[in-house]
């Protein structure tokens, strides 16, 4: 009990020493050129890479140039009439979504966890339970501003610079690093109200998920797998108002808890809420912390602001509680094909839970195409005790399998050539568009990027 206590005396102690002090508004402008500055006096012989790691998987790489963009972290315009935020690169999700969502707005995909950035989200593909019907984040884009390996910002759409503007997403800033853009919201409506559907077949469960991708009346939809016989669709609806014998969901709720309660068909949700509701407990990262952290009736007592994935990330690291993740991935299947790829997972993976998304992308980009697929989020907080031999690799050769995909923020274990067939894309596009825009080969590359590396041979 004693320990309980002084893990919440060093949660809150830590939160108060974290919080920075919001600097001065520069303009963009300003900004670009305080940029542009650092990045020519870079020492020519070392890779540029962000000043900031990945939160799972993809290491730091060291001996190299760090670039320091997080000054970009304005809020620029919000045009409700035409329906468009101009922001700058570095700006978390949460900020933007904080000011939609008090006049009942949201940008058209909203992610689910605090720490994610619109920059990252684009160079590394980013979606949630609206992707079903909207695809990924950088398919809202309109425009963005993109600093190129020479020092250059250029400004690129569908119409100017289109090469780069169509090869940016999924590329990690191989190609470059936005600086601005400008996307696409949408206006949604105070509450959502979910349903929960529950399954005990898997071939039915997605039977039914690939029925409901095609229902216009849902406005998201997501789902998680507890086990091989226990698999939970989540489907929601936009709502004005709350019926007087429901109520909202609150800070109290452990919302993996909540999926898992037989009884729990529908819920009530605040838009924000929604928005958030696996964050603050990073999925279902709760399940290995200490039993206080799921306990409603201390949560009452602690402020919202608190209960965020980013604060109990840092704490988690102070203290030894950090999650290790090995195994997290998001692993595409193509939608008709789910069922046969998660038999093999039941029988040869068995990581539970997972998290469920549809995602139906309808425009072309260089490095992400065209596609319907069912991802499979794997390890989001939860670790085995014994890893399966050799999973990574036989992961991989099911993805191949199945002619899906994987996102790039965990390490990849294949050779180069595995890779891009892998990603299902032709690398001498990809190279070309590096000869292009990085043609002294100042940022890495995109396999050399993600490539696994053992301890004895990192790069440096």
């Amino acid at each position: 009990m004693i320990v309980n206590f002084i893990f919440f005396i060093i949660l809150v102690i830590s939160i108060i020493v974290i919080k920075r002090n919001k600097k001065k508004y520069m303009k963009y402008p300003d900004k670009l050129k305080n940029i542009v500055d650092q990045f020519n006096k870079f020492d020519k012989n070392k890779t540029v890479v962000k000043n900031e790691g990945h939160v799972f998987g993809l290491p730091v790489i060291q001996n190299s140039n760090k670039l320091n963009l997080k000054s970009l972290n304005n809020i620029l315009e919000i045009n409700y009439k035409e329906k468009y935020a101009v922001i700058e690169g570095s700006v978390y999700v949460k900020d933007l979504l904080d000011i939609l969502i008090k006049k009942n707005w949201i940008i058209e995909i909203p992610p689910d966890m605090v720490h994610l950035t619109f920059s990252g989200l684009i160079a590394g593909i980013g979606g949630g339970s609206t992707s079903y019907k909207h695809g990924f984040l950088h398919e809202t884009l309109l425009s963005m501003d993109v600093l190129t390996s020479n020092g250059d910002i250029v400004s690129c759409s569908r119409e100017e610079n289109s090469d780069l503007f169509y090869s940016v997403p999924n590329s990690l800033g191989t190609l470059g690093y936005i600086t601005k853009m400008k996307l696409k919201i949408k206006e949604g409506k105070p509450f959502v109200k979910v349903v929960y559907e529950r399954f005990k077949d898997p071939v039915k469960y997605f039977d039914k998920l690939d029925e409901y991708c095609g229902d216009e009346s849902i406005d998201f939809l997501d789902g998680t797998i507890f086990s091989e016989n226990n698999l939970v669709l989540v489907i929601g609806y936009f709502a004005s108002f709350i019926p007087k014998d429901h109520k909202l969901f609150n800070k109290t709720n452990i919302y993996w808890k909540e999926l898992k309660r037989e009884d729990n068909n529908i819920q009530y949700f605040s838009l924000y809420d929604y928005c958030w509701r696996w964050d603050p407990d990073m999925y279902y990262t709760t399940m290995e912390t200490p039993e206080w952290t799921r306990n409603g009736n201390i949560r009452k007592f602690v402020p919202k602001s608190l209960l965020q994935s980013t604060k109990y990330r840092y704490v988690a690291k102070l203290i030894g509680f950090e999650h290790g993740a090995p195994d997290c991935n998001d692993v595409f299947i193509p939608m008709k094909r789910s069922a046969e790829f998660f038999d093999w997972f039941k029988k040869e993976y068995k990581l539970y839970p997972i998290y469920i998304c549809p995602v139906r992308c309808k425009e072309n980009f260089t490095l992400w195409g065209e596609c319907y697929y069912c991802d499979f989020g794997l390890g989001y907080g939860v670790n085995l005790d014994k890893r399966p031999e050799n999973i990574d690799e036989r992961l991989e050769e099911q993805i191949i399998k199945y002619s899906g995909r994987k996102l790039l923020y965990a390490p990849i274990s294949c050779s180069e050539d595995l890779f891009w067939k892998l990603l299902d894309v032709d690398s001498a596009k990809y190279y070309q568009l590096k000869d292009k825009y990085d043609k002294d080969k100042r940022f890495l590359s995109l396999y050399e990027k993600i490539k696994r590396r053992d301890e004895k041979n990192k790069k440096n």
